[in-house]
């Protein structure tokens, strides 16, 4: 929520393939991926061995442990989120980069038009049924399949299916 006030929505998320951020390429709809669709955000997922991908994301998180392990050792989680916040804010302003001529995230990001999240959520007109959940977690409500947990096993489920999200 806090980097969604300060920078505001994006228009898409992007992720690796773990199951907790998109089930897609399993046919089945995960929470992360249904929550940002009702607000207009679309995902996508890297390719599958392909680490470069996200490369940006993997290099900018071995900045900050490189300079985390330079600082006093946290000793309460408001401590490390104001460190945190400081190495935000000097990664962001105060550091050049070298991949952006010299310049700092901050002055780029000012500079460049936004693009944000759809007006309207990334849905069409529901459908409702009923299914009980399989022996494996899921129910299926064609085409999708939806993973609720094994622990629901034989519970019976409404299944809302809105555009291309399941619930």
């Amino acid at each position: 929520l806090e980097g969604a006030q300060r920078w505001g929505l994006p228009s898409m998320v992007l992720t690796d393939n773990d199951l907790v951020y998109n089930g897609q390429r399993r046919n089945i709809t995960v929470a992360f991926a249904a929550n940002l669709g009702h607000l207009g955000i679309k995902t996508i997922t890297s390719s599958f061995y392909h680490p470069q991908t996200c490369g940006k994301a993997e290099r900018f998180h071995q900045t900050e442990q490189k300079w985390l392990a330079q600082q006093p050792p946290a000793a309460t989680l408001d401590e490390l989120n104001q460190q945190l916040d400081t190495f935000t804010s000097i990664y962001n302003h105060q550091r050049p980069h070298r991949s952006l001529g010299g310049a700092t995230p901050a002055t780029i990001w000012e500079a460049a038009s936004k693009a944000g999240p759809a007006d309207r959520p990334l849905t069409t007109p529901k459908r409702v049924t009923s299914a009980r959940v399989c022996v494996d977690g899921t129910v299926w409500s064609r085409p999708y399949r939806i993973a609720v947990g094994r622990r629901y096993q034989g519970t019976s489920v409404t299944v809302i299916i809105d555009g291309d999200q399941g619930y």
